[in-house]
């Protein structure tokens, strides 16, 4: 399974922000408008939301508490493997993706 260790930080682009690990690897582009007119007629972010959004990327290593020993990090409260067993089965069974769904749409009939 890839790593991608603790802290994320976000660096500024121009038009958007991305988020790095700390071994510098690319994680998520966040672009924006500067005029939020032109975000609003292209449906898109604003530089500000963009940064926001790319903040609470790098904020979801804390916020998930999953550290695990290999990442050179002291964390309180890591999340176990065995909890994340027991929190991706039901009843012993393996929790499978949803099948017979068709493209382009989530079970509960929502396109998206």
């Amino acid at each position: 399974m890839r790593r991608f260790p603790p802290p994320w930080t976000v660096e500024a682009l121009e038009g958007g922000f991305k988020v790095i690990d700390s071994n510098g690897q690319t994680l998520a582009y966040v672009y924006g408008h500067a005029d939020s007119r032109h975000a609003g007629i292209a449906k898109s972010l604003t530089l500000d939301e963009a940064r926001r959004i790319a903040s609470n990327i790098a904020k979801l290593p804390d916020l998930l508490g999953k550290v695990r020993p290999d990442d050179n990090i002291q964390a309180v409260g890591n999340l176990s493997d065995e909890r994340h067993v027991a929190e991706d089965t039901a009843q012993g069974r393996a929790i499978a993706p949803a099948q017979n769904v068709p493209k382009g749409r989530r079970p509960g009939g929502r396109s998206f």
